[in-house]
């Protein structure tokens, strides 16, 4: 835990990662939803989102999905970027929409499953109107 609170980008993006795997651990998932909002470097944000979203399940995406009311575009733009990277397979994007629905309804959950769709759609949908937790038309 002590590399995330680290001066060094890379510290904390290794933290994200390695944190990801512990997130069943008192603590761990307040200290990832802080570094998905690194207020230094969208590199942590991209990361910490790749490790949660290859879990894969309920409690990683629920740490992103209680991020989302926080973001602004530039930083909504990284976390789809970790989203992209981890999810390269159409398979994976079931998987993860499923979870995703499985998640407690609350508008974060919803405001996550809306970006997972507008992601996995045949033709790349505005991000900005997925902020918002609406499908793009």
């Amino acid at each position: 835990m002590a590399l995330s609170a680290s001066s060094h980008y890379r510290d904390r993006m290794d933290a994200g990662i390695t944190l990801a795997r512990l997130l069943d651990m008192p603590g761990v998932a307040a200290r990832l939803h802080d570094l998905i909002l690194d207020p230094e470097d969208t590199a942590v944000t991209r990361w910490t989102v790749d490790a949660l979203v290859r879990r894969g399940d309920g409690p990683a995406l629920a740490v992103v999905a209680d991020t989302l009311p926080f973001v602004d575009d530039a930083r909504l733009d990284w976390i789809v970027a970790g989203f992209l990277d981890a999810l390269p397979l159409s398979s994976d994007w079931e998987a993860i929409a499923t979870a995703c629905q499985m998640l407690p309804a609350s508008n974060n959950a919803t405001m996550l499953c809306d970006l997972v769709a507008s992601l996995h759609s045949p033709k790349p949908a505005g991000l900005s109107s997925t902020r918002s937790g609406q499908l793009p038309a």
